[in-house]
């Protein structure tokens, strides 16, 4: 699964205790991924133990509501864990199948709500999402505000598809690495063959060049024969 995940992803994992697998994955069924706002004022920061503390103790809560929050430096965090059903939108009962995830923020200063996510949480969101949907690919991408009455996330699912879409395809997927060929049989046949050829040449090659030489000597020892037998002159 690493190797389906993006670097944000895996980078995020080294602030928990959680592996990859841990982080993503659950036997829990998911047939839909849910986006909040932790209703934060613009420029607050907020933090999962803060959060966990408000839901446990204020909310009675057995956790934090989210399963990832995504801080405003666009640090992706772990919140209740994915194999666990989330508190994050009861409203038709929405929790079973999802997973929540929530970025810091959705407020204006005067407590308005405005969508007030910083370039590194809508990129994280972007990513999360991304590789959360390679492991669950018929899951769907859902607003809070689709089914509850409030402005949560502070803006529309149709905003978030758009900018989803725009960034994909600008980050498109690698393509697998492609194995080498194997050579084909007849290109090592036609190999052979131009060896064996080669061969065959250089042995010819070297009985002309033997024979040439062999010719040279009886040639020789022929004209000195007769001139033994030549009659000397007086």
């Amino acid at each position: 699964m690493e190797n389906n995940v993006s670097d944000k992803m895996i980078n995020s994992c080294k602030m928990t205790d959680l592996t990859v697998e841990e982080m993503l994955t659950t036997e829990r069924p998911i047939h839909r991924i849910i986006l909040h706002c932790t209703a934060d004022k613009e420029g607050v920061d907020n933090t999962v133990e803060k959060i966990r503390k408000y839901h446990v103790e204020h909310n009675k809560w057995e956790d934090i509501g989210y399963h990832y929050v995504v801080y405003r430096d666009g640090s992706i965090h772990v919140g209740r864990p994915v194999r666990k059903v989330g508190a994050h939108c009861v409203d038709g009962n929405n929790n079973q199948g999802s997973i929540g995830i929530s970025y810091v923020g959705g407020l204006d200063t005067k407590g308005k709500a405005k969508d007030t996510r910083t370039p590194g949480q809508k990129e994280a969101l972007y990513r999360l999402v991304h590789d959360l949907l390679l492991i669950y690919p018929s899951s769907d991408v859902r607003c809070h505000n689709e089914f509850a009455n409030k402005a949560c996330p502070s803006f529309q699912i149709g905003t978030f598809l758009d900018e989803y879409g725009q960034w994909k395809a600008e980050h498109p997927d690698p393509l697998p690495a492609e194995e080498p060929e194997e050579p084909v049989a007849e290109v090592a046949e036609e190999s052979v063959v131009e060896n064996t050829n080669d061969t065959v040449d250089n042995n010819v090659k070297q009985d002309i060049a033997n024979e040439e030489q062999g010719a040279s000597f009886f040639e020789k020892l022929l004209s000195f024969l007769k001139s033994l037998f030549q009659p000397k002159a007086k």
